[in-house]
Formats: C-alpha cells, structure tokens, sequence
C-alpha cells in the first residue's frame, strides 16, 4: 500500500458510493450488477477476505448456473475492468490465495461499516459515559 496515493472512502450504508481523495469514483449507471455486488462484498471483507464457497453462494445461491466458479472468474475479470475505468490506478485489487478473496488496494481504503464496527465495540467498552457519548458523536 502507498502512502502517498489518496484515500478510497467508501460508503456501504444507505447505499454504495466511493471517493477518491477528493473525487466521487463513479462505476457506471447500474451498480447492482454481480461486478458491483462483488466489489461490496470483497470491500465489507477487506483485509480478512471471504471463502470461494462462501462468495459463490452470496452471489450465485438462488441461481441455478452449469459453473457458477466460472462465473465468478469472469465477474471478478470484469470488476477489474470496471474499477480501472472508474479512474482509480491500474492494480489487481482482487488478491485469491488459498481460496480466500481479499481487497487489496495500492491505496488505503476506508469503508465507513468498519468504522462503526471499531465505535461500536469502543462504546461497548467503555466506562465513562462521557468518553462514550463522544465515541457516539464521531460515528454520525
């Protein structure tokens, strides 16, 4: 990752949209597309990454297909292509290792569930009513 690339932000609640240091990244007029739903998945997961079968069934479950892993291959061959069009640097984001998919990013990337997720379980924590009420603050 470089440091001294801009910061991806990236909104997943009420409803996707991204920035690039100071630029709203757009991916094209239809974002529920299998590409875009793949992109919000691998996102939400980020470093810890997300099964094979596990993705295959978030995206391809109710689906009868002859070879959803195929599928797959080609939606993550297109995401590629969608996120370098959206004008963010060329990269592989999509890392598979071990059957595991990850984001991986040249830049830092911030999604803002991972960041309630962080405030969630700092307000749990913590004792003093005023420290938490600040913790609830800086998550709106």
């Amino acid at each position: 990752m470089s440091d001294h690339l801009p910061v991806l932000k990236v909104r997943l609640f009420g409803g996707f949209s991204a920035s690039y240091g100071e630029i709203p990244v757009s991916f094209g007029r239809n974002t529920t597309t299998k590409a875009m739903k793949l992109l919000q998945i691998l996102l939400y997961h980020g470093d810890t990454g997300i099964s094979r079968d596990k993705l295959l069934d978030e995206l391809y479950g109710r689906e009868e297909l002859a070879d959803a892993a195929n599928n797959l291959r080609v939606t993550a061959h297109r995401l590629k292509k969608i996120i370098v069009d959206a004008g963010l640097p060329s990269h592989d984001y999509i890392n598979i290792k071990k059957g595991i998919y990850r984001w991986d990013a040249p830049m830092p990337t911030e999604v803002d569930a991972h960041q309630f997720k962080v405030l969630s379980k700092d307000v749990q924590t913590c004792t003093d009513k005023v420290k938490s009420w600040h913790f609830l603050r800086r998550s709106v």
